[in-house]
């Protein structure tokens, strides 16, 4: 079986993909955090908070990552996950001097890590600015002939942006990092807004796939009534979007999706982080735009109820 590596910036979506691939990878996989919805720290937190929920046998290997983009610009926080990315659901948590020792490295390493050079291929997954890989390839570029695949939820193209009219947020956060990774010729495969707006997750289903459990349920439940909230707010849908999650089940079992071989081109000045199909150009990518959606919705139903049951049936985790 192929290693996971999950890249994030762990917001609320990021949160529920998280519990998702632990299901996938009930043996363990890497996680590498990230500056974005919240800051670097405050993901990091998020990571550890979310892997004591976690049954033992199954607990990632945690990193952190960085904590800007490789242009060093300031970029603009959202508020779309409330303070702590959870939606209040961590109940304030942050990092203590007590959790050092509760990571793997620093400074993104699970991208040089030993097992990178093992037999397995490595399928990487990133759901946060693209900033720990590219710059793990600016240090070793031998790094990339070990992996597999790598999706971003990132971009959109024909659609609208979410942090502005032309730009998805990931994008947005560090395009100079996805630049590098398509001039470098990595297997990039898109994610976008286009297609994660494709599935919801309306607030009535959220009731009943989050009611049944004590432990994972209650944070899950906690954090997706507020990032329910904002999008009732912001876009009047009564629901939310779980892009992570579907970028998971795309780099997981990508003959599920529809793709567009494609030249895709990234502004790094204005609009920061716009991308757009570039006509006439060499193929360097390729973008979802569609695939096997009542599939996407079922199995997202179903491992969540997973997740929730193996949560529950756990000792507490300190």
């Amino acid at each position: 079986m192929a290693l996971l590596i999950f890249d994030s910036d762990f917001g609320t979506d990021d949160a529920l993909a998280f519990v998702l691939a632990s299901t996938f990878r009930p043996q363990g996989f890497d996680v590498v955090t990230c500056f974005g919805n919240v800051s670097e720290a405050q993901a990091a937190s998020n990571a550890l908070f979310l892997s004591s929920l976690l049954p033992p046998s199954g607990k990632p290997r945690i990193f952190r990552g960085h904590s800007g983009p490789l242009d060093d610009a300031a970029v603009r926080q959202p508020s779309t996950h409330n303070y702590d990315g959870l939606g209040g659901a961590s109940g304030g948590r942050t990092l203590s001097g007590a959790d050092a020792n509760l990571f793997a490295g620093a400074d993104a390493d699970a991208y040089s890590a030993a097992r990178l050079a093992s037999q397995a291929p490595v399928d990487v997954l990133v759901v946060g600015p693209a900033t720990n890989l590219a710059a793990a390839l600016r240090r070793d570029s031998s790094i990339l002939a070990h992996i597999r695949s790598i999706t971003l939820m990132s971009g959109v193209f024909l659609d609208r942006g979410n942090i502005s009219a032309e730009a998805e947020f990931n994008a947005y956060c560090d395009p100079l990092a996805v630049s590098e990774l398509l001039a470098a010729g990595a297997p990039v495969t898109f994610a976008p807004l286009d297609l994660c707006r494709k599935v919801q997750l309306h607030r009535s289903e959220q009731e009943t796939l989050f009611a049944g459990g004590m432990k994972l349920a209650k944070i899950l439940r906690a954090a997706h009534q507020s990032y329910s909230a904002f999008y009732r707010e912001t876009e009047g849908i009564d629901g939310c979007y779980p892009h992570d999650s579907i970028a998971l089940l795309l780099a997981l079992f990508p003959w599920r999706f529809a793709f567009l071989q494609a030249h895709v081109g990234i502004n790094a000045a204005e609009p920061r982080g716009a991308t757009e199909i570039a006509p006439g150009g060499e193929t360097n990518a390729r973008i979802a735009f569609g695939g096997d959606l009542p599939w996407v919705r079922a199995t997202l139903r179903e491992r969540i109820a997973q997740a929730i049951l193996v949560s529950d049936a756990e000792p507490a985790q300190s």
